[in-house]
């Protein structure tokens, strides 16, 4: 038997990746890909902006998020690290990790989510971030590795 994905989107989805609408989107138009098992949750009144998300495992974002142009949110690495010449080869499962992006969450442009994060509520991810370790609530985070650079409190 075939393994099951799935994709739940909650009420109120705004899906703006037209040229018309978003002048800096160029990637793509919003994009959901699911690998094996892997499930996407995405709550209610979310706004993306030519958003890529890819799960193998499990991808999950709070309610009245905001995720600005060209984001991308993974949960696998998709391939092994190492050695070198297993490079070709699919990551198995057991590396992949879940990504919770919490409620009232606004990911800025060019932005990076990778697998094993959570991003704390209300927080914000400042443009061309890359975020590889976990967010907590109430914070701005920027950089590559994104870090908290000032409390919302």
């Amino acid at each position: 038997e075939p393994e099951k994905s799935n994709i739940e989107i909650g009420n109120n989805l705004w899906l703006v990746s037209g040229e018309g609408r978003s002048g800096i989107t160029f990637y793509s138009h919003a994009k959901f890909t699911t690998i094996g098992s892997g499930q996407i949750k995405i709550g209610n009144n979310v706004a993306l902006n030519g958003t890529v998300i890819t799960s193998k495992k499990n991808i999950q974002i709070g309610d009245n998020c905001m995720i600005a142009p060209n984001v991308i949110i993974v949960d696998t690495d998709f391939y092994l690290q190492w050695p070198p010449e297993k490079r070709f080869q699919q990551v198995p499962s057991k590396y992949d990790k879940p990504v919770f992006i919490k409620s009232n969450v606004w990911i800025g442009m060019n932005s990076i989510v990778l697998k094993g994060v959570t991003i704390g509520k209300n927080s914000i991810i400042g443009a061309g971030s890359i975020v590889t370790t976990d967010i907590p609530d109430n914070v701005i985070a920027s950089g590559n590795p994104a870090r908290v650079i000032k409390s919302l409190k």
